[in-house]
């Protein structure tokens, strides 16, 4: 037998590898039914892992209802974790840090306490260096008055009272600088100690807006979801019956064989 080919006339034996037809027939028949069984078990997959998906979402969605600050006004604001915060990130939602005025924005507490720390620091910083400079200029006007002479003129008594005179200056400004640089360090302390009592459940703030926009999003994207997973196991289900159809013809064919062999012998004898 021949098969008529683009390239040409081939024999059924090269067709089929040397194999006899019928179990070349069997082999490609469950090849089918094996690649059927592959897509259908991709299929499973993939909706397990959207519905885990869903699960995820919905629960995302009650735990934003619950810490979504209650009232009418939706400028008051409630506290985020850290986790949770995460979780909308991944979700996807509009989570901004740059205006915030906007809904999804999320305010960092502990990034802005943080950043006031930094500030605080370099202030007390720039106030140390500022005093180090006068108490140098107060050494070097305490040695030119020391050299002052015992037999001074009346030239040599003002040149010393005008140093005395920015020798004082010079110590009142120190004064206020230790003053300030004391009042610095109170409120550096007072930072840190609220930068440590901040807890990974209450590190961020967002407005009663913002919860709002973020629970409208996510309603979207369950929506969307639960519509794929119903097409999903449409898809499943057309598979699944397209896999059993194939395993029984698989069946079929193979009883069809064995009886055909089954008769042959029966024949021979």
């Amino acid at each position: 037998m021949t098969i008529g080919g683009v390239s040409g006339v081939m024999t059924v034996a090269q067709v089929t590898g040397g194999l006899d037809i019928e179990t070349f027939m069997m082999m490609v028949q469950a090849e089918r039914a094996n690649n059927l069984e592959s897509q259908m078990a991709q299929q499973i997959n993939e909706i397990k892992e959207r519905q885990a998906r869903i699960a995820e979402l919905n629960q995302l969605l009650a735990d934003l209802r619950a810490a979504k600050p209650a009232g009418e006004d939706r400028s008051v604001k409630g506290d985020l974790s850290a986790d949770m915060v995460e979780k909308l990130k991944r979700a996807g939602v509009t989570l901004q840090q740059t205006d915030p005025n906007q809904p999804g924005y999320v305010e960092d507490i502990k990034a802005g306490k943080e950043a006031q720390l930094a500030n605080l620091e370099k202030e007390l910083q720039a106030k140390q260096a500022q005093r180090q400079d006068l108490e140098k200029k107060l050494n070097e006007l305490s040695e030119e008055i020391s050299k002052t002479p015992n037999n001074f003129t009346a030239l040599d008594l003002v040149k010393k009272v005008q140093l005395e005179t920015q020798q004082v200056a010079i110590k009142q400004q120190i004064t206020l600088l230790n003053g300030q640089m004391s009042s610095l360090n109170a409120q550096i302390a007072q930072v840190k100690s609220e930068i440590a009592a901040i807890t990974p459940d209450k590190q961020f703030k967002a407005t009663g807006a913002s919860f709002d926009k973020w629970i409208e999003e996510l309603k979207g994207k369950l929506d969307a979801l639960n519509n794929t997973a119903q097409l999903d196991m449409i898809r499943l289900q057309s598979l699944s019956n397209k896999r059993n159809e194939a395993f029984e013809q698989l069946t079929n064919f193979i009883q069809k064989i064995a009886k055909s062999k089954e008769s042959v012998i029966g024949n021979m004898r």
